[in-house]
């Protein structure tokens, strides 16, 4: 099992609230992200590759804690809902906790990159210790 964090956000991730993130996850029980995109940094591949079912992953902006319960797969891109589910690349999850309370008002959220997709290995970092701190919470 691998932790991981992720911005789930199209483009313009200012339309995109936490209560709007929230309703994404709640309704569609999936995370993902476009099957393509400039300058990407090959994350649709890790995202397909190296994730796995049973992997931990912190959701931002809105700070929610999810396990991952399916191989990727794809939807047609006339079946993606903008103003919902943007993305074509998914994977399905189970909401495992929102917003984790312990530092939650004082954690300096710099502590992950802004990447779309990042693995978080080194158990020595401020990121990985508050994802399994949190997950151990559970």
């Amino acid at each position: 099992m691998n932790y991981w964090h992720m911005q789930l956000h199209p483009n313009d991730k200012e339309a995109f609230d936490g209560d709007t993130i929230w309703n994404i996850l709640m309704q569609t029980k999936t995370i993902g992200m476009w099957h393509e995109w400039e300058n990407d940094k090959e994350q649709p591949g890790i995202f397909k590759d190296t994730m796995k079912i049973g992997d931990i992953v912190l959701i931002r902006p809105v700070f929610g804690l999810v396990q991952i319960l399916s191989d990727w797969y794809t939807v047609d891109k006339s079946l993606v809902d903008s103003d919902l589910d943007w993305y074509t690349l998914r994977r399905d999850i189970q909401i495992l906790s929102a917003n984790y309370p312990k530092n939650y008002k004082d954690f300096n959220k710099s502590t992950f990159s802004p990447t779309t997709l990042s693995i978080i290995k080194d158990s020595n970092t401020e990121a990985y210790e508050y994802i399994a701190n949190w997950h151990k919470s559970l």
